[in-house]
């Protein structure tokens, strides 16, 4: 009987041990995903300034090609 009980005692303990290894993990992987939730958040405003940047650039290109072919335009109309 104390045989059962020395092996119930074991199993206890290991199971006691898996849990504080599980814990930990849980924390670590707890950890991990809050940096990269933050890090998701960064490029996702890194993202979205860059598209703003980039539209920004956009409309100025288009401006000045607007301005320039009016210019072709002018120089067309003058020389017929």
């Amino acid at each position: 009987m104390a045989d059962k009980f020395e092996q119930l005692a074991q199993k206890f303990e290991r199971l006691l041990q898996l849990v504080e290894t599980l814990k930990a993990e849980n924390k670590t992987i707890r950890d991990d995903n809050t940096r990269l939730r933050s890090e998701l958040t960064r490029l996702q405003t890194e993202l979205a300034k860059t598209r703003a940047s980039g539209n920004d650039q956009s409309d100025q290109i288009r401006s000045r090609l607007t301005a320039v072919l009016a210019h072709v335009h002018e120089l067309e109309s003058l020389t017929r």
